[in-house]
């Protein structure tokens, strides 16, 4: 029981789309971060918020290929039941 919650947990968080999701979040908040402290100064301040950012882009950058072959799992699924 216990090793079957624990695969069933490991595979929600291992999964790309909650990837995608958090880090969309993530990417947000930076952005908003960044322009809000543009509108408040004039001088450019390098923040916790930049970095948020650079790290919202290498995380998408990393999720891709694994979306993709999802993706290509999905397609070759339908194109399977198609053809039945």
């Amino acid at each position: 029981m216990i090793n079957r919650s624990k695969k069933i947990l490991k595979s929600i968080i291992q999964h790309p789309y909650l990837d995608l999701a958090v880090v969309g979040i993530l990417l947000y908040s930076g952005i908003s971060e960044t322009l809000s402290e543009v509108k408040e100064r004039k001088e450019f301040k390098l923040g916790v918020h930049h970095g948020i950012i650079l790290f919202s882009i290498m995380h998408i950058l990393k999720t891709l290929p694994e979306l993709i072959k999802h993706w290509g799992r999905a397609i070759n699924k339908l194109d399977e039941k198609k053809n039945k």
